[in-house]
């Protein structure tokens, strides 16, 4: 396999997949970069039974969550803004609106939390679907699931998510 070519053409998906679970593009890029380093050193252990998109998709997703823990890890370890330290903020404006900030955090927080809330199997469905645009006849076969059950997971992993945005 060519791995120039795997690059070029899986490039865009793998982005907003990253995107989709970061939020963040310098993440999404990290996520991105660490997917194909992985990808690139895992290419021989690849099983042709699977689509390579899906294989890609799943090294991807798991870079994310290993990103996303990092960061847990790391909010855990907290340090209120004051005089002394506002210089570590990335800008000004962030520092002079708090509210907003803590806001967006807690909404931007609900949604990763549904979103890694829901079953594996729901998750890997949603995504296919909403980022990857796949059919749901792709999911059923890449999940190896009837098409029915593809668009029920679909619709369950959509109802979640919409719950964040419900006041």
């Amino acid at each position: 396999m060519d791995f120039n070519k795997i690059y070029t053409d899986h490039f865009d998906q793998v982005k907003r997949t990253a995107m989709s679970f970061l939020r963040n593009e310098e993440d999404a890029l990290d996520a991105t970069q660490d997917t194909f380093v992985s990808v690139y050193e895992a290419l021989d252990q690849y099983d042709e039974s699977r689509t390579l998109s899906t294989w890609i998709t799943q090294i991807c997703i798991n870079k994310c969550k290993d990103l996303l823990r990092k960061k847990k890890r790391e909010r855990q370890r907290f340090v209120p803004v004051t005089n002394k330290n506002e210089h570590l903020l990335d800008s000004r404006e962030e520092a002079t609106t708090p509210d907003n900030i803590l806001e967006a955090e807690e909404k931007e927080m609900s949604v990763y939390s549904q979103f890694l809330g829901m079953p594996d199997n729901i998750r890997e469905a949603t995504t296919m679907r909403v980022l990857q645009d796949f059919s749901y006849r792709q999911i059923a076969e890449e999940m190896a699931i009837p098409i029915n059950t593809a668009k029920t997971w679909v619709r369950r992993g959509r109802l979640q998510l919409s719950q964040s945005f419900s006041p």
